[in-house]
């Protein structure tokens, strides 16, 4: 028959892969926990960023074109560029 050598064997196999799977889920939790808060430190500044540069945009004021010295304008018909008169 069965000795209880192997008895022993067998139980101390099946409690090691228990506990070791349960170990080892929460080595995996506490790590995947650190990478999900590192990813929403990330979108935070990410966003905060975003907003920084909408802000500095819409602040933005353009400057007037500096004038032409001449104006020329172009011909309807024929496209080419003349001089008007005054």
């Amino acid at each position: 028959m069965i000795e209880t050598v192997w008895i022993a064997f067998g139980c101390g196999t099946i409690i090691g892969v228990i506990l070791g799977g349960v170990s080892m889920g929460l080595w995996t939790l506490q790590s995947a926990e650190a990478k999900n808060d590192e990813i929403d430190r990330l979108r935070t500044t990410r966003h905060l960023l975003k907003e920084e540069i909408f802000r500095l945009e819409k602040n933005y004021k353009p400057r007037k074109p500096q004038p032409r010295k001449k104006r020329y304008k172009k011909n309807y018909h024929t496209g080419k560029l003349y001089k008007p008169k005054k």
